[in-house]
């Protein structure tokens, strides 16, 4: 006896009848060739109505979900390629500063109407989100890109729509993170490369689990902090360490975890009565005014543990005195300063916790 879940031959064609999984898919793949990635097969060929993909997602009717049959998948063109789809669209970095480490996206179905997937203007359609919990477009067209143009705005929380569309069409509609990819960004040419496609890139449930389990690389001079740092000058002068270990992760609820290990002396010492500030991967949400985390830093002269704070409206953080060095623990709290790193031992030991998307 045939379920709603089965596959069902129509017309010499297979539909799918529905299956209430949200991110299930079916013959769905990606390829990556002279700076274009499209949505395939699961093999790698093209998407027909004779060989179509499925996908489910959030019906338009809340509280239902909906299976999509997919003939065109989309695709776009990255800095490889002579004709780039993504030039002068940042997603929120530096322009600046090479992002010069993988930087995670995901691939996410938007539902228009409950229709099917086929290139057409008007019809559901793939996009790219820095953001792994996005549940509904969003609610400006001025946030949304696409094959025709890029976004009017530019953040992390915009997004890329893979076909050419009338972007004031696909506000605020439910959709369905399906898969990941890893891009890189070059200020030179103010452009983003898609990476060679590997075991952790792709669509499905097992591969948004890797990218999930991955520890990724924060590279230097980005998200606020001065060129080849990890601190901002600030108005002052930002120490370099010689050892320089900043990783962290992102959970599919938004949250950002990150570790840093910034020691030993790299020839330029601190300077000025400045705030000592440190990027972070992303901005975090304006609303939450704490961000949870903790720090070992030692100077040449004391050593202590310390507390992580924001600084309002950036993706800085600031570092602040919470205990002091020794055993006795001091009631005091005192901003630490670019100064406190002069010469010899130096030391930001921190880890952190904070709400991105």
């Amino acid at each position: 006896m045939a379920t709603a879940g089965d596959l069902k031959l129509k017309d010499g064609v297979f539909e799918h009848g529905g299956a209430n999984t949200p991110g299930w898919v079916s013959n769905l793949g990606l390829s990556l060739s002279g700076g274009v990635l499209s949505i395939v097969d699961a093999q790698g060929a093209a998407l027909t109505d004779r060989n179509p993909g499925f996908v489910t997602v959030p019906s338009t009717t809340a509280g239902q979900m909906v299976t999509l049959k997919v003939t065109v998948g989309g695709s776009f063109n990255d800095d490889s390629n002579a004709s780039s789809h993504l030039t002068n669209l940042e997603f929120g970095v530096v322009s600046t500063a090479n992002w010069s480490t993988d930087l995670p996206f995901f691939i996410n179905v938007v539902n228009r109407n409950n229709s099917d997937i086929d290139g057409a203007d008007g019809s559901s359609a793939f996009f790219l989100s820095r953001s792994p919990n996005i549940a509904t477009t969003p609610s400006s067209a001025n946030d949304i890109g696409d094959t025709g143009a890029i976004s009017a705005n530019d953040t992390q929380y915009v997004i890329f729509i893979m076909d050419d569309v009338t972007v004031a069409n696909y506000t605020s509609l439910p959709c369905q993170m399906v898969g990941a990819i890893r891009m890189q960004y070059l200020t030179a040419t103010k452009d983003w490369t898609v990476q060679a496609l590997g075991n952790n890139d792709g669509i499905g449930v097992t591969q948004l689990t890797k990218t999930f389990s991955t520890l990724w690389t924060m590279p230097d001079g980005q998200n606020g902090a001065s060129s080849a740092k990890y601190l901002a000058n600030n108005g002052g002068t930002a120490p370099v360490f010689s050892n320089n270990d900043y990783v962290y992760k992102i959970e599919r609820d938004g949250t950002i975890e990150f570790w840093t290990n910034l020691s030993g002396d790299g020839g330029t010492d601190g300077a000025g009565a400045v705030n000592s500030q440190m990027a972070m991967p992303a901005v975090y949400i304006s609303s939450f005014a704490i961000v949870g985390g903790d720090v070992l830093l030692s100077g040449p002269t004391t050593s202590f543990l310390g507390l992580l704070q924001p600084q309002a409206s950036s993706s800085l953080t600031i570092i602040t005195k919470a205990t002091v060095s020794g055993t006795a623990l001091q009631s005091d709290v005192e901003t630490i300063q670019n100064a406190f790193f002069t010469n010899g031992t130096r030391l930001i030991r921190s880890h952190c916790r904070y709400k991105a998307y």
